[in-house]
């Protein structure tokens, strides 16, 4: 028993860094409700739960010095997870992406081919399930409704127009808005946090707020 905490904290190292690999081939597998329990038990109530243990270890317990690692080392690792978002999601999408790309390619070409049709309700190809967006681009959604804890859709846009076979460059500067000159300026923000994210060729990542 006196291991079990660290051993805990190691079982859920494993499992943090295979879920997050996996983040978007299980919203895209799993119902909604099935996905959000296992969010809020990976992401939010296990680090609670081992930070509530070490420190009752380390009031009441032995092994005082091994809680205070635990505890520490999970702090850490939450921390640190939420910090490297910007580098693990692009990476967990793109994993997605390279598994599904014959059915991405498939519904491409039934596009170009004139065979999808114009309806923007969607169809599904197997787990690919795919809308027009446009004339030029097709949706790709990876979650039809959104997770509990996560209000954003999320899945692939191809679109020749604007989603280049290469990343964007930097958006210009935007000039000071001038109240008694034109409309106030808009901001399109590029990059993960942004509208989309490029992954290759005319494939970006998309981000849906509902």
């Amino acid at each position: 028993m006196q291991n079990l905490l660290p051993a805990v904290f190691v079982a859920w190292l494993l499992i943090l860094a295979v879920w997050t690999l996996c983040f978007f081939v299980m919203m895209q597998a799993l119902n909604h409700d099935t996905f959000t329990i296992f969010n809020v038990t990976i992401l939010f109530a296990a680090p609670l739960l081992l930070l509530a243990w070490g420190a009752l270890r380390i009031v009441f317990g032995a092994r005082r010095r091994t809680a205070t690692l635990v505890v520490l080392g999970a702090a850490a690792v939450a921390v640190g997870w939420v910090v490297a978002q910007p580098v693990l999601l692009p990476v967990a999408a793109r994993l997605n992406f390279l598994r599904q790309k014959p059915a991405y390619e498939a519904v491409v070409a039934e596009f170009k081919a004139g065979r999808f049709g114009q309806a923007r309700s969607g169809k599904s190809h197997g787990l690919v399930w795919a809308r027009l967006d446009s004339m030029n681009a097709i949706d790709f959604q990876w979650s039809r409704e959104p997770p509990t804890l996560f209000p954003t859709y999320f899945g692939l846009v191809y679109d020749e127009e604007n989603c280049p076979e290469r990343p964007a460059p930097p958006p210009t500067p935007v000039p000071p808005y001038d109240p008694d000159g034109a409309d106030p300026p808009t901001f399109k923000h590029a990059g993960l946090l942004g509208e989309r994210f490029h992954l290759q060729g005319h494939y970006c990542l998309m981000f849906f707020q509902s």
